[in-house]
């Protein structure tokens, strides 16, 4: 794994389990610390932003990569707790297909987590590269347990 993405929601304790799963990554994986982002709180603006530009600089595109995000979901994409959008899977995956041509795997833990795999199921890039791993089904909801059961 060449990135490791991990993003927070927008509570104390999204930040505490990221950080969790940071020292996990740093302690049992081949990931060296400069490839690791951890990130929180940012608004849907500041957060296609953020993903476009590690996506396409500082790393090969054919690279593989990792985005943790452990926060608030909604069908649509991950929000904050009030339910505001704040990365809509289709622009996630719109990011993905723009900047990478290589494997790329998605651990979604929040509410209607599955939710996303019908979005970069339809994508003619996704086939054999993006694997997503989703604390629960689309028309569930999550109280946060898919990073600790990794761990």
């Amino acid at each position: 794994m060449q990135k490791a993405i991990l993003i927070a929601g927008d509570e104390e304790r999204h930040a505490n389990d990221v950080n969790d799963f940071l020292e996990f990554v740093q302690n049992n994986l081949e990931i060296c610390h400069y490839s690791l982002k951890a990130i929180g709180g940012l608004n849907r603006q500041d957060m296609y932003w953020y993903l476009a530009q590690e996506f396409q600089y500082g790393r090969h595109p054919d690279e593989p990569v990792l985005i943790l995000y452990y926060g608030h979901g909604t069908p649509e994409g991950w929000s904050t707790k009030d339910g505001r959008i704040v990365m809509p899977y289709h622009g996630l995956a719109k990011i993905v297909e723009s900047f990478t041509s290589g494997p790329f795997i998605l651990i979604n833990d929040c509410c209607h987590a599955e939710a996303v795999i019908p979005v970069f199921a339809s994508s003619a890039h996704a086939e054999n590269r993006v694997e997503i791993f989703a604390a629960c089904k689309a028309e569930e909801v999550s109280y946060g347990g898919l990073v600790y059961e990794v761990l």
